[in-house]
């Protein structure tokens, strides 16, 4: 733990993987406590049976993906980084689950690609700051909620990252405008040099 916390004091911890943790666990706090008895009778069936038994009303789906998503925000938090395996394991049970649940795997995908290009033309225009594993994130978060909800999602990320994005200036000590044209124009240089 002490080397995590020294390994993490040397980067930049920024306050919005802070606040998505936090309230990450305050929204599943009551789905634990609403479904432990329907935890505890899948975990202790799947050891003594070997059969995992999903009670009805049991959204299984949505616990894998906020579990997910909560663990890419600390690992994002502590090493400002996300790592790739933990998207690539969201689409791979987004598309089991789909198949489990007799879905078309061709919407599964479909609102997988739309993610992905979507969170690629984000990062090309520049109005995120955004890298692999945010934008296999995407991808992954697609197959759960599906083709229109990944575009709105999208399209809220886009104001998101600009605020964000002017946000972190002003807190690195950059208040005055042309500072802050500086850093989007350091930006703009960063991706012409890539």
């Amino acid at each position: 733990m002490l080397f995590i916390f020294n390994s993490s004091k040397s980067k930049r911890i920024f306050i919005l993987p802070v606040i998505a943790v936090f309230a990450g666990v305050l929204l599943l706090y009551p789905f634990f406590s609403r479904n432990f008895t329907d935890i505890y009778f899948a975990v202790t069936t799947a050891f003594s049976t070997h059969k995992l038994i999903i009670p009805d009303g049991f959204n299984f789906k949505y616990l894998i993906l906020f579990s997910g998503l909560i663990l890419m925000s600390l690992t994002d938090m502590l090493f400002e980084r996300i790592h790739r395996f933990i998207p690539i394991f969201l689409m791979l049970a987004g598309v089991l689950f789909a198949y489990i649940a007799n879905k078309p795997l061709i919407n599964a995908f479909e609102a997988l690609l739309i993610g992905l290009g979507l969170f690629i033309l984000i990062d090309i225009l520049k109005v995120g700051s955004y890298a692999a594993g945010d934008v296999l994130s995407a991808g992954a978060i697609g197959i759960f909620v599906g083709r229109e909800n990944i575009i709105i999602i999208s399209v809220l990320a886009i104001i998101l990252g600009k605020i964000i994005m002017n946000f972190s200036a002003k807190i690195d000590g950059v208040f005055d405008k042309s500072k802050i044209k500086q850093f989007h124009f350091a930006l703009d240089i960063d991706f012409l040099l890539r």
